[in-house]
């Protein structure tokens, strides 16, 4: 859809008017040159001599009338062309940012981009992206921008409650004035303040994937030819939108471990590499503990109840040991049956408390590996601080490795085994 930028008024009038004034003056001075040489007597010529003069006043007037009407109509008609001309500038702008910025900006940056311009075009208080979620049929509002953000982010609704779900069923822009809050499915205190609301479908192959809501403490915010420029909105912003959810869903897809849904390997590896230059910065003070993980005798619970249940193992010992580290840890899953925990600010002694938690945990959980079956894990730990077993991210994690297979063997946890390749 495109602001038509083209004026339809006629304006052809303002160009025929001067030719209809001089018609009627030639008119006005013939019909007084016959009048005036008529055998009329003179009271008949004084008449007649002023139903002229009243005839060319009046037709003067009613042309300098229609005259300013069409002048004015034709500023009115040039001050909208001019208006709808920035309106494209600004949605033009969005199209810009849509070829520069494709694939490469996260959904969070994009909506502060699309919202900025959006205000420009027709403006508002507030602006939200709810996400629609198919398998749970919901919407989540993942970003907000303006006032009252801080209480819209994170809400979550059915997919047919609210002004969002007109919008989302009718594939439509709808529009809310007054009392919004009373259709909403929303908490009123995230409304506060708002007396208009309207929802902007994103659309793509004929299903809608988002809803850009937008809100304003005016009454008359979308009056008048809103829905047309509120549609020209959604038509611009929707790639973008999308090309920035897709970015997020593929990197995530990229860090993440299908099974577990914990950050997988290489995810850890970022993140350990960011954690280790800033243990580099202020070594003293900043302690920094990795710990390799996996369970004990995994591959003879997957023999006995198969790798759907091995799938399930690795869950619920995944969910028993995220739940057990602090909340500033790193937990991700390596190969098979291994994961590994990054420990910021921990020492030795915090890293064994984390232990001794997890291992209380797994004693005191049952784990159900189908309908009548459960188990007990027991896993082995492998501890390595930086500094005292290495300042690189490689030997970390070799030393946790090493130290995981000797308790394995019942080694000392203190004494680091090396094997013979990598003394050599």
């Amino acid at each position: 859809m495109k602001i038509n930028l083209t004026s339809n008024s006629n304006v052809t009038g303002v160009g025929v008017f001067p030719v209809v004034f001089v018609v009627i003056s030639l008119a006005a001075i013939a019909s007084s040159f016959v009048l005036a040489n008529s055998i009329q007597d003179y009271g008949m010529k004084s008449r007649g001599f002023s139903a002229i003069i009243v005839v060319y006043l009046s037709a003067c007037f009613v042309i300098h009338f229609l005259n300013s009407r069409v002048a004015s109509k034709r500023a009115l008609d040039l001050a909208e062309v001019k208006k709808e001309d920035a309106i494209y500038e600004h949605l033009k702008g969005i199209e810009e940012a849509g070829e520069v910025f494709s694939g490469s900006l996260n959904s969070a940056d994009v909506f502060r981009l699309v919202s900025s311009r959006a205000d420009q075009v027709l403006p508002f208080t507030a602006s939200v992206l709810f996400v629609v979620d198919k398998t749970v049929r919901s919407f989540k509002a993942v970003h907000a921008q303006g006032a009252n953000s801080e209480r819209l982010t994170g809400i979550e609704m059915p997919l047919d409650a609210g002004l969002a779900g007109r919008c989302y069923e009718s594939h439509m822009v709808q529009i809310d004035r007054g009392a919004i809050g009373m259709n909403e499915s929303i908490p009123g205190e995230a409304l506060t303040g708002f007396r208009s609301a309207a929802a902007i479908p994103l659309i793509r192959s004929g299903e809608v994937f988002a809803v850009m809501a937008i809100y304003s403490d005016s009454r008359t915010a979308f009056d008048g030819n809103a829905i047309t420029t509120l549609e020209a909105i959604g038509d611009r912003i929707t790639p973008l939108v999308l090309s920035s959810l897709s970015f997020e869903r593929s990197l995530s897809n990229a860090l993440t471990d299908p099974v577990t849904h914990l950050p997988n390997e290489r995810a850890f590896h970022l993140i350990l590499e960011n954690q280790i230059a800033e243990t580099q910065r202020n070594p003293e003070d900043r302690p920094l503990t990795i710990l390799a993980i996996d369970i004990r005798e995994f591959d003879q619970l997957n023999l006995r109840f198969g790798h759907v249940a091995g799938d399930r193992i690795l869950s619920l010992v995944a969910n028993t040991v995220k739940a057990q580290l602090r909340q500033m840890d790193f937990f991700a899953r390596a190969a098979n049956d291994e994961f590994l925990a990054i420990l910021p600010t921990a020492n030795e002694a915090v890293a064994e408390e984390v232990i001794s938690r997890i291992n209380t945990s797994l004693f005191t959980t049952t784990f159900y590996v189908n309908d009548t079956d459960s188990i007990s894990p027991v896993l082995n730990f492998g501890v390595a601080a930086f500094g005292a077993d290495g300042e690189t991210s490689d030997l970390l994690i070799l030393a946790a490795r090493l130290r995981k297979e000797q308790a394995k063997a019942g080694g000392p946890r203190k004494v680091l085994w090396f094997p013979k390749e990598a003394i050599n």
